[in-house]
């Protein structure tokens, strides 16, 4: 029975969830043509177990019907096209797939993306907070950051001595510098949702995972990441004041303002050498994403109803280059903008029920209170989505793995009852019946 109970309990979850999305990312961000397959076959077993383990009683399905509905359909708009007579599909004006190989390898990962969704909302659903995952994220990264920062190789690029860009594991530096920073918002979330002063001294244990992945952050030379990155820690900070008591800002003030001082002095001077002159670039570089957005925003309009296929954003590519766009598009493997690349493969209906999904899930995540859990939550959810409009961060699947679990978490958990709720109700409810009432 205990057995049993602990599966029920879904206290296991957390920490599975924070294993599988770690050694995604250690293992090459499951961008592989080995580990990619396997980092879906890994995340659907995931997602089912936490899934099965959901009693069948639970609100949670009730709540999750209406998003749940809305991503089916979206992957419906993508897929039945490809699977109707070649007759039926020219008179609809659906256009030929050019990788109709990539059609069920796609299909399965975007399956995996929805069932960590799912899986996570039940979880934190189940748990009644999003507190356990964001320890679990933010532990498990830390050790991979710690193992990042005990190489050599992250210092030669803070120090300017070494060739290219720093990547870690994930072999590509922007979606690279997105992961680190969203290490870095858990981190801090981790810090600010202390219960006390018990709890201070483990707790401020995450300040050495949040500097080494602020320092990473730097060597992966990635503006969009890193600026992001600072925005977030700087709006959960802004948050975090506002919600405490006078005293309590004055407290936090007087204990925070010296540390994060040095903390920002040291990632300055660390980093600064790095970092810093790309931004120099950055009008020009500016004007080329700009071209890239325009570009592939052309490409959708060639079909925008069907797309052209789950997957076959390269060969749409490779069709089409030009004198002027060969030598800056040869080698892309994405759009360099999520929303894009979507609309292009499965049409722009399939992105807007996408949208509307997510939109539906914002909804209720709006109408509750927020914790620094939370925050944590909502500003590692915002550096991925930032850096995928102008980056390929949601590309690599371990980082769109590591997004689905943090909005499903996040999309999940409620505020527990407090105890002193609880003690109300039972009060007015023992006065109603004329039952003294004892706590």
């Amino acid at each position: 029975m205990p057995a049993v109970l602990y599966w029920r309990s879904l206290r296991w979850a957390p920490a599975l969830l924070a294993a599988v999305i770690t050694v995604e990312v250690a293992i090459g961000g499951a961008n592989g043509w080995a580990t990619r397959p396997a980092a879906v076959l890994a995340n659907i077993v995931v997602a089912v177990l936490i899934l099965f383990a959901t009693t069948r009683g639970s609100r949670v399905w009730l709540r999750m019907r209406v998003p749940f509905l809305l991503f089916v359909a979206a992957l419906l708009w993508a897929l039945l096209p490809r699977l109707l007579p070649m007759g039926i599909a020219a008179w609809v004006g659906v256009p030929a797939d050019p990788a109709p190989d990539r059609l069920w390898p796609e299909l399965a990962e975007a399956i995996s993306r929805l069932g960590l969704v799912m899986a996570g909302a039940a979880a934190s659903y189940r748990l009644a907070a999003a507190r356990p995952f964001v320890l679990a994220l933010a532990v498990a990264g830390a050790l991979y950051a710690g193992w990042m920062i005990c190489m050599p190789l992250p210092w030669r690029f803070l120090t300017g001595t070494g060739q290219g860009r720093f990547a870690a594991t994930i072999g590509n530096w922007n979606a690279a510098g997105a992961y680190f920073g969203m290490i870095a918002a858990l981190c801090l979330a981790a810090i600010l949702a202390r219960r006390g002063a018990r709890q201070w001294g483990w707790h401020a244990l995450f300040a050495l995972p949040l500097l080494a992945t602020l320092l990473l952050c730097m060597a992966t030379q990635s503006r969009s990441a890193f600026t992001l990155t600072a925005m977030g820690l700087a709006t959960g900070l802004v948050w975090h004041g506002r919600a405490a008591s006078l005293l309590a800002r004055k407290r936090q003030a007087l204990t925070l303002i010296m540390p994060i001082t040095l903390a920002a002095m040291m990632v300055a001077y660390l980093g600064a050498g790095a970092l810093f002159p790309r931004y120099l670039a950055l009008s020009g570089d500016g004007l080329s994403r700009w071209d890239i957005i325009t570009t592939y925003f052309n490409y959708t309009l060639e079909s925008p109803i069907w797309g052209f296929g789950p997957g076959s954003f390269f060969e749409v590519n490779q069709a089409r280059m030009t004198n002027d766009t060969a030598m800056r598009f040869w080698n892309f493997g994405a759009a360099h903008n999520a929303p894009l690349q979507i609309a292009l493969e499965a049409g722009w209906p399939a992105l807007l029920l996408l949208v509307a999904g997510v939109i539906s899930i914002g909804r209720d995540i709006a109408r509750r209170s927020w914790g620094a859990e939370d925050m944590g939550l909502i500003s590692g959810l915002g550096i991925a989505a930032g850096a995928s409009m102008v980056d390929i961060a949601w590309n690599v699947p371990a980082i769109s793995a590591f997004s689905c679990v943090l909005l499903g978490v996040l999309w999940g958990a409620r505020p527990a009852r407090a105890a002193s709720a609880q003690l109300s109700k039972r009060s007015s409810t023992g006065r109603a019946r004329g039952v003294p009432v004892t706590s």
